[in-house]
Order: C-alpha cells, then sequence, then structure tokens
C-alpha cells in the first residue's frame, strides 16, 4: 500500500481512514513509532497531494508545541484560519495537523474543544500524541481513534531494505519504532528528531568521566527530548550490548553493561514515579 513501516492492524485501519475519512483523528502511539508520517500520508490520499506539496499547500496547517508546549493562542490562530473559505471540487480541501498534542495547555484543549464540536465540512483535523490520555475526555470523545502498532520486523527490512548485523543492532537499539530507526539510518531530518538527539546524548554520557556527567544534568533536564528518553536510550544500549558480548563470550564486558542496565532501570523507576529529575539522574550519573 505505502512504503511506510506498518503493522498490518495499522494499514488495515489507515485504508479504512482513507476511504471514509472523519473529520477529527487522533493518531497515537509512542515517539518514534511514524504518527507524523501516518498523518501526512493519510492527507496525501485524501486531498490528493504529492508528498512535495504538504508544506506549502495553502489550505494546509502544522501546529507543533512552542517552548515545550501549544498554546492557546495558537489554537486562536487555528480557528481563524479554519475561519477562511476554501476553493476547490474535493470534498475535503483542508487539513491541519497538530503535532504532539498531548503538549496542549487545558486553555488550549478547551479553546479546540469549541472548534472540534463544529468542524468545518471541508477540512480534516488530525492530532498526534504520545499520550493519548493526557487530553481532556471531553476533546478525547470528539476524536476518532487511530492507534499506532509497532511493525514487525519483516517490514522494517522491507522498507529500508536492510538486513545484516548492523541493521540487526540499530533495530534492537530503536525498539522496533521505524521514526527512529529511520532517523539512526540517516535521515534527512535526523537532527531534527528528539529521539535521535536522546540517543546522541546517552552515547555522550557512556564515554564521559563522572564530573563530565553530572555536568551534562542541567542540560538535559531542559533539553526537547528530556531525562526520560535519555535514559531510556541507555537501557536500550546497555540491553543491546550485553547481548553481542554475550555472543562473544566476553563475561567481563557483560558484567559490565548489566551495571549500567541495573543503574539506568534504577532510574527510570524513579522517574516514572515522579521522583526530581536532577536528583534520580545524579544518582546515576555517579553509579554508572
Amino acid at each position: 500500500m505505502t512504503d511506510l513501516a506498518l503493522h498490518p492492524k495499522t494499514e488495515l485501519a489507515v485504508t479504512e481512514i482513507i476511504a471514509s475519512p472523519p473529520q477529527a483523528l487522533l493518531i497515537s502511539g509512542p515517539n518514534g513509532v511514524g504518527k507524523s508520517a501516518v498523518a501526512k500520508y493519510l492527507i496525501q490520499k485524501i486531498i490528493d497531494l504529492s508528498v512535495g506539496d504538504i508544506d506549502s499547500y495553502r489550505f494546509g496547517m502544522i501546529i507543533s508545541p512552542a517552548k515545550g508546549s501549544i498554546s492557546i493562542d495558537q489554537i486562536r490562530s487555528l480557528n481563524e484560519f479554519l475561519s477562511l473559505k476554501t476553493t476547490g471540487q474535493g470534498k475535503v480541501r483542508r487539513f491541519v495537523v497538530i503535532e504532539h498534542a498531548d503538549t496542549m495547555t487545558i486553555e488550549a484543549q478547551n479553546s479546540l474543544l469549541k472548534l472540534l464540536e463544529e468542524p468545518p465540512r471541508d477540512s480534516v483535523i488530525f492530532l498526534t500524541a504520545a499520550q493519548r490520555l493526557v487530553l481532556l475526555p471531553t476533546v478525547l470523545s470528539r476524536l476518532q481513534l487511530l492507534a499506532i502498532e509497532l511493525p514487525p520486523l519483516e517490514a522494517l527490512q522491507s522498507v529500508f531494505k536492510l538486513q545484516g548485523a548492523e541493521f540487526d543492532r540499530l533495530y534492537r537499539l530503536s525498539g522496533g519504532l521505524p521514526g527512529l530507526l529511520a532517523d539512526m539510518l540517516g535521515s534527512k531530518d535526523s537532527q531534527k528528531n528528539p529521539l535521535l538527539l536522546a540517543v546522541e546524548q546517552a552515547r555522550l554520557i557512556l564515554k564521559s568521566t563522572t564530573f563530565e556527567r553530572l555536568s551534562l544534568i542541567d542540560k538535559i533536564t531542559r533539553s526537547e527530548y528530556g531525562a526520560n528518553a535519555v535514559v531510556e536510550m541507555l537501557v536500550r544500549m546497555s540491553a543491546a550490548a550485553i547481548e553481542q558480548a554475550a555472543a562473544a563470550d566476553n563475561s567481563r564486558s557483560v558484567s559490565r553493561w548489566q551495571k549500567v542496565m541495573a543503574s539506568a532501570y534504577l532510574a527510570q523507576n524513579k522517574l516514572s514515579r515522579g521522583a526530581n529529575q536532577k536528583l534520580a539522574l545524579s544518582e546515576l550519573m555517579i553509579n554508572l
């Protein structure tokens, strides 16, 4: 159907949405699973656009977080945009994509809710979110849900046209997330992916001294990717390294990476319980 790497269930749902587009759709899944790519693919098919036309299409708008969140002013600008008339023969002539919609403020969500109650008939509104339950129940109730499942390994191999040890290593490191895997393999937009930036930060941590690691904490907590993503990448890296070291029968390396994984898991558990990020990271940096 497409050059996107999709789970069969996701592919079937995408086909059904193209055949009968909802006016408001929430595309949900973990960061790096390809939610924005799916949104743009749907727009191409529903409005009959080419890949290069999406960013310059005059009846299209893409909203992304500014300084970590989507504000009420951004949603107000969306309301103004949707109040304008469109031209053309197609039933759907305008699109809106709200990326990382789970970063909307409560005020922004309430403003969007008014729009979702009576959306323009010639428009589709797509939201992407990793944590959909952060959205207000009243907002969720007005959205059709498309949950993106992780594609099987075979689908990723087919799309990226790669196999072998290096692909297997990156597949494990990416956790099977096609967006992150694409950036690891050299996507043009690789520097824009927060998850890839988290990978680079995790690599820097692993090759730094304790003092150097501690000096990185402020940067990590203020970054776009955040502490949780860096710790998650440390867990993935150590798991991949343990598997590789075990295959080479290198017990010393296995022990070293098991220590990294244990420390990263401990930090991950603390962060998931709402612990102070700087304190959790400080303990991690000392124990690595």
